[in-house]
């Protein structure tokens, strides 16, 4: 199954460039697919045509020529000891539980915890930096897997060529304005109004 890093996509191409766009969209067995008209005021004949989609992130690269760094990955954490194992059993079995009967026994509590919580400290610390590590390994393959899409990609392609019509386009991903994730017509409207266009009415999105 398809995974979708890209959930809000929208691409605007001046209309006159959109058949050099779809033959080499072709060539590399994708299909542009303009339909969304746009022009300055929203009526009239479209100065550009847009589209919108959800999209893997090497897509996005590949129309914006910027693809995302490969993310560091940390060293193995080094697990504990046998020793440091043993200690750390040695000490947690050592804390008496407070006797609920005391008049103490509530700041008791919370003593006997914090010092429990000290105890297992360096156990929590090598599980946080294990979990940390699988993260980022797990960053790293997925954003290598799209590099590897995207390299491929572009050595079928003349760079020159392909920097020339990305400088044309007007390309969005995932926006979020005043902390909300635009999708569908928002997105279209929002990056239309960035560049002085309006959606000519009538247009299916």
């Amino acid at each position: 199954m398809t995974q979708y890093n890209v959930r809000s996509m929208v691409i605007f191409c001046p209309v006159n460039v959109i058949p050099m766009v779809d033959a080499m969209a072709e060539t590399l067995g994708y299909k542009a697919g303009f339909s969304v008209p746009l022009s300055p005021d929203g009526t009239g004949e479209p100065t550009y045509k847009g589209l919108h989609a959800t999209a893997r992130r090497h897509f996005l690269w590949l129309v914006t020529g910027q693809p995302d760094p490969l993310p560091t990955v940390s060293d193995e954490p080094t697990p504990l000891t046998e020793a440091e194992l043993q200690a750390i059993a040695d000490a947690e079995a050592a804390l008496v539980f407070p006797d609920p009967e005391s008049d103490t026994y509530d700041a008791d509590l919370v003593a006997y915890h914090d010092a429990l919580s000290t105890i297992r400290a360096p156990l929590h610390a090598y599980s946080r930096a294990v979990r940390t590590r699988k993260e980022e390994q797990k960053a790293y393959d997925e954003i290598s897997a799209d590099l590897t899409i995207y390299n491929g990609l572009m050595a079928n392609l003349d760079e020159t060529e392909v920097n020339a019509l990305r400088a044309q386009l007007i390309v969005s991903g995932d926006p979020v304005v005043d902390d909300v994730a635009l999708y569908g017509r928002a997105h279209v409207d929002w990056l239309a109004s960035q560049h002085n266009l309006s959606v000519i009415e009538d247009t299916d999105i």
